[in-house]
């Protein structure tokens, strides 16, 4: 297969994979916070997908206006470095 340029397209290319969506992002710790000050250590992508993760593991319906998503803080933090 050719592209339009000229080139081969890089599947085609010998030693050359298709990245997969989300493949180079690497997985990261959230620390997540409730309005009711629960925390829990979530590993996740980004911070919002902290927060859903975090709501399914405390059974919280991520929609809820008071104490879902929008109510909840996420920060990313090292645990190599925290002791």
């Amino acid at each position: 297969m050719v592209l339009q340029h000229g080139l081969p397209a890089p599947e085609t290319v010998s030693g050359v994979q298709k990245a997969e969506k989300g493949a180079c992002e690497e997985m990261k710790y959230y620390l997540v916070t409730t309005a009711g000050e629960r925390e829990t250590i979530v590993k996740a992508e980004n911070a919002t997908q902290a927060k859903r993760k975090a709501c399914k593991d405390l059974g919280i319906r991520s929609s809820d206006p008071w104490c879902g998503i929008s109510a909840m803080k996420a920060k990313r933090i090292d645990l190599e470095r925290s002791v």
